[in-house]
């Protein structure tokens, strides 16, 4: 019986150093030759390619805004040499003002020039008045906005005494009488400038300080005596 139990008791020690012998098998153990790969690997694994992801689209912006920047850059400089040329062409302007000034100053000067500018021109024209026979004054160049008459005439008689408002002492003058009727002859006139030796009394005795002011004529019908019976115009022409 002690060797049965003796032989059993062998066998169950070699059985159990049989079992602590054999290799037990990792968790880490996969394929034959190859590691097993854990949770928290595959974890840091999806990490790594989410971030190398993130790392690709991080340089393509970089990429763009490295393109974009160059884009920018020559734009800019383009913008600069726009701007140059403006500035160039604005600086040889302001060189010019100067000149441009002077040059409308004298012509401006020349406009208004009372012999040979647009002031004069207007003055060349004939300056014409209407009156009726009691001096009244009726129309004229003045009333479009030219030269010449724009009051009534100084009257005593047949004689009057016109303000043409501007010098018409070296001027011609022309009466002319409306028609009286058929058969009717118009009253013979004279007239003369105010600022004539000799006429210079004449239309002193009309109108105080006529007498030397080149801008006024006198007018006269007949005898001087009875005044014309129509209307009639003074028109001053120049000589």
């Amino acid at each position: 019986m002690r060797t049965i139990f003796r032989l059993c008791l062998a066998a169950a020690i070699a059985a159990a150093i049989g079992l602590v012998a054999v290799p037990v098998a990792s968790a880490n153990t996969g394929a034959i030759g190859q590691a097993s790969v854990t949770k928290f690997e595959k974890k840091q694994n999806k990490r790594i390619k989410k971030a190398k992801k993130k790392a690709a689209r991080a340089h393509e912006r970089i990429e763009a805004l490295k393109s974009w920047n160059n884009d920018l850059d020559a734009h800019n400089r383009r913008q600069d040499g726009a701007l140059n040329t403006v500035q160039g062409l604005v600086n040889t302007i302001l060189e010019g003002v100067p000149g441009i000034i002077g040059a409308l100053t004298d012509i401006n000067a020349a406009l208004q020039d009372p012999v040979t500018g647009l002031l004069g021109l207007n003055l060349a024209r004939p300056q014409i008045g209407a009156f009726d026979p009691a001096g009244t004054f009726l129309s004229g160049t003045s009333s479009a906005g030219g030269a010449g008459p724009d009051d009534d005439a100084d009257v005593s008689g047949s004689i009057y005494v016109i303000d043409f408002n501007n010098d018409v002492s070296s001027r011609v003058y022309s009466v002319n009488v409306f028609p009286a009727g058929p058969g009717v002859a118009p009253p013979i006139s004279s007239v003369g400038s105010c600022e004539t030796a000799g006429i210079d009394a004449l239309c002193e005795g009309i109108k105080t300080d006529s007498g030397g002011d080149p801008n006024q004529i006198v007018v006269q019908f007949g005898n001087g005596a009875a005044p014309p019976a129509v209307p009639f115009t003074v028109t001053a022409i120049s000589g």
